[in-house]
């Protein structure tokens, strides 16, 4: 019978072929192949948890594979073999994931704990989203430096152009009065 390929290989073939790769897409890949690889964490496992052993395991091999002069970007949506001298290691909040991942007293977690950090990405995630819309009411959307003076010169120019009073929209008066009055506190 022929030896198991190695799970290090395994994984790095498929990222490999594939390019570029998320979680779920490798996480199902590897539950295939390999459905041991989560067996540690017991019957029925948390999506957490299967989450949490699959990125300690990438971050692991990410370091492993820095003496090759390469090493992984790793994210839920994007996991794909970078060289070092190149898109090279994150950088920023990215060195903190790694740190929390690394740390294997974080997989048990109280589920408390865990809503609560689910519950923090949410609210980050609809306050950038929530931006971004803000910045496209105003046609800001490629603004490099936006500053305080660009957003309020910008909505004046806009709001003179589209007052219910000069005979424009009311309704994107407001769209555009709203987003202004969420991007003004970012800004001063």
């Amino acid at each position: 019978m022929p030896e198991k390929t190695p799970l290090q290989d395994l994984i790095l073939d498929y990222i490999a072929k594939c390019g570029s790769c998320g979680e779920y897409q490798l996480m199902s890949y590897i539950e295939a192949q390999r459905s041991e690889f989560f067996d540690s964490l017991g019957v029925d496992p948390s999506l957490f948890k299967k989450h949490f052993l699959l990125f300690n395991y990438l971050y692991k091999l990410s370091d492993r594979l820095i003496s090759q002069g390469r090493t992984l970007k790793i994210s839920t949506l994007d996991i794909r073999i970078c060289s070092t001298s190149g898109e090279g290691r994150e950088i920023g909040h990215s060195n903190q994931l790694r740190e929390f991942y690394l740390n294997k007293g974080n997989l048990a977690l109280p589920d408390t704990e865990i809503k609560n950090m689910m519950n923090k990405f949410w609210q980050k995630y609809l306050a950038l989203d929530k931006k971004s819309a803000a910045l496209r009411t105003l046609g800001l959307q490629n603004e490099v430096n936006l500053d305080f003076s660009k957003l309020k010169k910008k909505y004046n120019q806009l709001a003179s152009m589209h007052h219910p009073d000069k005979g424009g929209d009311k309704r994107l008066f407001v769209e555009m009065k709203t987003a202004y009055n969420d991007l003004k506190p970012l800004l001063t």
